[in-house]
């Protein structure tokens, strides 16, 4: 079991480490002289729009860096698109506690990628993100103009917080420039919040989209997987003076687990939550157990076969990334439900009742190549399985997961 652990810790800690952390994807780029150009975009879960992006024609050529100035767009194939635009860019905050005393209207032009979020025949709909907040625009098909949607936020008297939602009468005029009639979209529009989703809901009902599949892609997605390997349990009896208090006993067996990655991003799959089933069982067997009432005498024996099912949930990030490796972090919870057979042979006074539900941490690292073989160590802890006492349960492990 010892070498099997010590194998899959180097595994998990020593390829690729020097390697860039890349991620690229299928995409293509349209220049300015109006040619796409298909290849493979490095994309990351951005927190803020990105500025520039890495470009290369095939996966073997050196990457070069794209900004407004060399690509018109750059689009992710059927994920993600941007759009390179000279903007208006709003900088008044919008988010406590550092808010203005009025409504701050200041802006700077820059030249920048926004995202596209929805794309009409009118109107179509995008947004930039930065450190200050995140901005919503529409672009008209007709005259190629750009518009940021206005929405302020300001505290008056230094505690009253005001909302000012220009934005809401931006898109009623631009329902009277087309000259649309639909009751339901004004509605919309006066309950619309300043968000991606309200907002992307207004634009296709001011294009008349009524197409009933929404061309806005959910990127949350859901990831099978199944597999197993090895693990070395302990039993420490921390405070139980019939069986030697301080005293443990370990075991080495397998384990089997299935479960599923809610993926929060399917695009990126840095961060996800996993719900993960596992089987394993242990015999923890210890002899010439030291007599509570006889000083000096060694009559008791204990012998306890511990079958257990589990269900983890857990939270896993991907903390190093490239091509083809991810290295992940994750940290979860474990409720568990054991069966016993206990056979304890005894001269004295020596009672053991273990718990059939109890919790414990675990603690998880790995490596997933190619999106698929993921090898993994990890460490449990806390698992108390005797409510009289206390008796602790822990393990190391080492195993192989195939994701579907």
């Amino acid at each position: 079991m010892k070498y099997i652990f010590t194998a899959l810790v180097l595994i998990v800690v020593c390829p690729c480490i020097s390697k860039a952390q890349n991620n690229f994807k299928s995409g293509y780029i349209v220049n300015f002289q109006g040619d796409t150009v298909r290849g493979v975009i490095d994309h990351h879960e951005w927190w803020n729009t990105p500025q520039t992006f890495l470009f290369k024609k095939t996966n073997n050529d050196k990457p070069e860096t794209l900004t407004t100035g060399e690509a018109r767009e750059v689009a992710f194939s059927e994920f993600e698109h941007y759009i390179a635009f000279t903007a208006s860019i709003s900088k008044g905050k919008i988010d406590p506690p550092n808010l203005p005393s009025s409504i701050d209207s200041t802006s700077i032009t820059a030249d920048v990628f926004l995202k596209l979020i929805y794309r009409g025949k009118q109107s179509s709909l995008l947004s930039y993100k930065d450190g200050v907040k995140t901005r919503f625009y529409t672009y008209e098909e007709a005259d190629h103009s750009i518009t940021e949607l206005n929405y302020y936020v300001f505290s008056e008297n230094g505690h009253v917080v005001k909302t000012v939602r220009s934005y809401q009468l931006q898109l009623l005029a631009l329902v009277n420039k087309y000259n649309v009639t639909n009751d339901k979209l004004t509605r919309k529009i006066m309950a619309a919040s300043y968000n991606e989703g309200d907002l992307f809901k207004v634009l296709q009902l001011l294009n008349n989209d009524d197409t009933k599949v929404s061309n806005r892609k959910s990127l949350v997605g859901l990831r099978l997987f199944a597999g197993g390997g090895g693990r070395n349990a302990t039993l420490t009896f921390r405070s139980y003076d019939a069986v030697d208090a301080g005293a443990s006993v370990k075991n080495s067996g397998a384990f089997f687990s299935a479960g599923a990655d809610l993926l929060f991003n399917k695009n990126t799959r840095r961060a996800f939550f996993r719900g993960e089933f596992t089987y394993f069982n242990n015999t923890f067997v210890r002899d010439n157990i030291p007599s509570q009432f006889n000083s000096g005498h060694y009559n008791n024996s204990l012998n306890v076969k511990q079958t257990t099912f589990g269900f983890l949930p857990q939270f896993i990030y991907n903390f190093y990334e490239t091509d083809d490796v991810k290295f992940f972090a994750g940290l979860g919870l474990g409720i568990n439900w054991s069966t016993y057979k206990l056979n304890v042979s005894k001269s004295d006074a020596l009672d053991i009742e273990f718990d059939k539900n109890w919790f414990s941490l675990p603690i998880k690292m790995g490596v997933l190549f190619n999106n698929h073989f993921e090898a993994h160590i990890g460490y449990t802890t806390l698992g108390t399985v005797q409510g009289i006492g206390a008796i602790n349960h822990s393990s190391f492990e080492g195993g192989i997961n195939y994701l579907f």
